[in-house]
């Protein structure tokens, strides 16, 4: 096929229930200038087999296979590396899209100044059955001026990464650093992308997102479990998830192309607006005691 304009990037790990709902309603859309890139990291399901039997079907899309499940990070960065086009949309394998998504985003984002990050529809919550559960309501149309006012307006908000699904510029997705490999490096990625650029809200509801038991926060509710699934790598002990996430967006302010009064601002407002400070006091006092409880079990017994 002829260069894309967008690509679709769609990692998954076995996926297999929601899957084949997932890839039509992408392979539906009614703007077709896309390439669809499945990245399946070692599924052992059929997943990866479904993903080839979609490639055969339709020539815009591309199977990125792994003989080693390398982590949720590792498998959502490689789409971005891939990706051919101008502009990029993740995709998760149990979600749905309307079918004038990326034609509707696409024609925002084309329009839109370069300082334009990423635009994003607003989402419907869906049960397993792909029932409505409700509208659910962003609120994070940051067109902001200047980078610490999107940068503490997304951190006042934030509750839910629906605009990481937006439709963004691949060369303002790139310069970040995109996925961590820790719990909910989602959120600093979202926050990197504040720095970077405005956001704008399309009115319309256009993204399903499923919620069902299997998602990750449901299935890894343990901060360090969850951080092994987005690193296979990952030793297992605990990471003081909110207090990573906090330094990692004071990092991300570092190392943003920002004057030195704008990045202060920046660190100004993550100190205003985190709203877990106490949880990350808890957090402190919960690895001390589990510390402490290990010392304790190494102290051999009296003679």
């Amino acid at each position: 096929m002829r260069s894309p304009v967008i690509t679709v990037g769609l990692p998954v790990f076995n996926g297999i229930s929601y899957l084949a709902d997932a890839v039509q309603s992408i392979l539906g859309q009614t703007f077709g200038e896309f390439e669809l890139l499945l990245a399946d990291n070692a599924s052992i399901d059929g997943t990866l087999e479904m993903c080839h039997t979609f490639a055969s079907q339709d020539e815009r899309v591309r199977v990125l296979a792994s003989e080693t499940n390398r982590g949720l990070a590792w498998n959502w960065n490689r789409v971005v590396v891939e990706a051919r086009a101008p502009m990029f949309r993740w995709a998760c394998h149990d979600d749905l899209l309307h079918p004038d998504l990326l034609a509707r985003c696409h024609a925002l984002l084309r329009e839109a100044p370069s300082h334009v990050a990423l635009v994003y529809p607003q989402t419907i919550d869906i049960d397993e059955s792909q029932e409505i559960i409700e509208r659910y309501e962003d609120n994070l149309d940051l067109r902001e001026p200047t980078s610490h006012e999107r940068f503490g307006h997304l951190l006042h908000t934030l509750a839910r990464c629906n605009p990481l699904f937006g439709l963004m510029r691949t060369d303002h997705l790139r310069r970040t650093g995109l996925m961590g490999s820790f719990a909910h490096a989602d959120q600093v990625l979202l926050g990197q992308l504040a720095l970077g650029g405005q956001w704008w809200e399309l009115p319309e509801a256009l993204f399903y997102r499923r919620i069902h038991p299997g998602s990750s926060l449901n299935a890894y509710p343990d901060p360090a479990e969850l951080t092994k699934f987005y690193d296979t790598g990952a030793s297992g002990k605990y990471f003081f998830p909110h207090a990573r996430i906090f330094i990692e967006h004071a990092r991300s302010i570092g190392r943003a192309a920002l004057p030195p009064g704008e990045k202060v601002q920046c660190w100004t407002a993550l100190v205003r607006e985190w709203r877990f400070k106490r949880t990350m006091v808890g957090e402190a006092r919960g690895a001390l005691r589990q510390f402490l409880a290990t010392k304790t079990k190494r102290v051999p017994p009296a003679s």
